[in-house]
């Protein structure tokens, strides 16, 4: 679900399926592509649509948008790849619920 919170009022809602492509998957690089400047991710998520649907979001307040945060950019930036990599998948091998998340490669 997205929220316009500046301009005309509007909530957008997507459904369908997605799936996490993850550092070691084939195809990580090319979707990685897709977004200049964010050379590190963890996983790219990829949603295939069955519907989308609006509606008129008039009660949706407004909300002054400052900029982006660059605390996780400069954090990631000074980190060796293979470092960050590493940390990637210790600290990710769980969901927040406990299930399981990003497996290494050697793992699979």
């Amino acid at each position: 679900m997205f929220c316009a919170f500046d301009g005309a009022p509007k909530i957008l809602r997507l459904y369908g399926r997605g799936r996490a492509v993850a550092l070691h998957d084939a195809e990580f690089p090319t979707l990685l592509a897709r977004f200049p400047g964010y050379d590190r991710a963890r996983a790219v998520i990829v949603v295939e649509l069955s519907r989308i649907a609006d509606s008129c979001g008039w009660s949706i307040p407004f909300f002054d948008y400052r900029g982006e945060r660059d605390q996780l950019r400069r954090w990631i930036d000074h980190r060796p790849l293979e470092e960050w990599t590493a940390r990637r998948y210790a600290s990710n091998a769980k969901s927040i619920d406990g299930l399981p998340a990003l497996v290494p490669p050697e793992a699979d």
